[in-house]
């Protein structure tokens, strides 16, 4: 005979889920990006995605990326930890912006059980180089520009 109780102890144990808002719109400017307000009122949503224990923001809108933290452009919002937001670029024009100007870019997004790994790949065509202290330049094609870890907060 086994009780229910056994049974439980006997279960692996099972990470929360991760909790994701996926939009169109920014709800932040992306840092030394100020040429797009964000969408109104969005430190009020971003305030109430807080206390909904929202991990992820996935964005687009501004057709250039930025991956990092509510925390990198509000700070000391009375937050313990931020929202970690993850924007796309443009993945099927040439409408990029800043860096991704005429350059079509992705993000890869894996998230574990306890972490979110992101990588950004952008475009690169014959002659371009990945970065601007780069002096070596690339074969055209996709290329993992940066990759960015974040442990998912405790709330």
């Amino acid at each position: 005979h086994c009780s229910g109780g056994d049974a439980a102890n006997r279960r692996p144990q099972r990470s929360r889920q991760w909790r994701v808002l996926v939009l169109h719109h920014h709800l932040l400017p992306p840092p030394g990006y100020d040429r797009r307000k964000p969408m109104p009122k969005a430190r009020r949503l971003l305030a109430w995605l807080h206390e909904m224990k929202v991990d992820v923001v996935l964005n687009g809108h501004l057709h250039r990326a930025y991956v990092g933290n509510t925390l990198d452009v509000y700070p000391g919002d009375h937050r313990a930890q931020g929202i970690t937001v993850v924007q796309c670029g443009t993945s099927t024009s040439q409408r990029g912006r800043g860096y991704e100007r005429e350059k079509n870019s992705f993000n890869l997004v894996e998230f574990q059980d306890e972490q979110l790994r992101v990588e950004h790949w952008i475009y690169m065509a014959e002659g371009d180089s990945p970065g601007s202290d780069s002096q070596q330049t690339q074969q055209p094609g996709f290329s993992n520009i940066s990759t960015h870890t974040f442990t998912r907060s405790g709330r």
